[in-house]
């Protein structure tokens, strides 16, 4: 607790002065890596930081803070595919959490994974209505992907909602009918498009549905299909170690429906 205050006051050598030694007192602990990861971060010591958060969660894998500020210094380091993952981890623990969509969709932006960014935004919003920042972040990806009439939309919400920021790109973009937005030949905003979760393709089939599919075609199922969980493997040397929990499981089925395709992997949590 000492270290903490030092660290709040700004006194960074004796903040781990004090992280140290509560870590060689009580090094079954994942709080004195945990803390000592949050100073490393402060630090720009991005390295120390990383083994740090991963020390922690190793010793706790309900660390859902571990798992985000993790996410934040993989973010700062360019690995958004690990920043991600370590998000994805955090939802699926924390499903409700504002923060961690939002981040996730920045990290997937960053990624060029406009159409995945879009979801996380969605769910912002869902969460927090009011959120411009979600509004505007999504409006830029709905423009990268060709979309202007969603992306004037989105950025007008962020302007109504107070973000300036949005006004000058909806300017750029040359969308019309907003107060304050230059007439032209522009794209008139829509405002009877509401935010939906409309990028992936909705599946009514449940879950014992899939399940009472799969008992029942045991000898004619192809291999791929069955319920899969996805996990995080980190490799050391030949061995291969499962160092987090499940944070996703999806059903992969045979389409007997849709002839444009073979299998459909089907989303049931995470």
């Amino acid at each position: 607790i000492r270290g903490l205050v030092y660290a709040a006051t700004g006194d960074q050598k004796s903040a781990m002065k004090d992280f140290n030694k509560a870590i060689q007192l009580a090094p079954e602990s994942y709080l004195g890596y945990f803390n000592r990861g949050i100073l490393y971060e402060q630090m720009k010591d991005f390295k120390n930081a990383l083994k740090d958060y991963s020390k922690s969660i190793n010793m706790n894998l309900e660390n859902i803070q571990g798992y985000q500020n993790r996410g934040v210094v993989y973010f700062q380091m360019g690995l958004y595919k690990e920043a991600i993952a370590d998000y994805s981890q955090a939802i699926y623990m924390s499903p409700d959490n504002t923060a961690l969509y939002y981040n996730r969709g920045v990290a997937r932006m960053e990624g060029a994974d406009y159409l995945n960014a879009i979801g996380d935004y969605e769910k912002v919003i869902e969460l927090d209505p009011k959120n411009s920042s979600a509004y505007n972040n999504m409006g830029v990806c709905y423009n990268v992907t060709g979309n202007r009439n969603k992306a004037c939309w989105a950025m007008d919400r962020a302007f109504q909602l107070g973000d300036d920021q949005a006004k000058i790109s909806m300017e750029k973009l040359n969308c019309s009918g907003t107060v304050g937005i230059r007439d032209g030949a522009g794209v008139e905003v829509d405002r009877t498009i509401k935010a939906a979760s409309n990028i992936l393709e909705k599946v009514k089939t449940s879950e014992s549905e899939i399940r009472k599919y799969l008992n029942g075609n045991m000898g004619k199922l192809d291999p791929v299909e069955g319920i899969w969980s996805a996990n995080i493997n980190t490799v050391r040397g030949d061995e291969s170690k499962t160092e987090e929990p499940n944070f996703g499981r999806v059903a992969i089925i045979r389409d007997t429906v849709n002839t444009s395709r073979d299998f459909m992997m089907i989303f049931l949590d995470g």
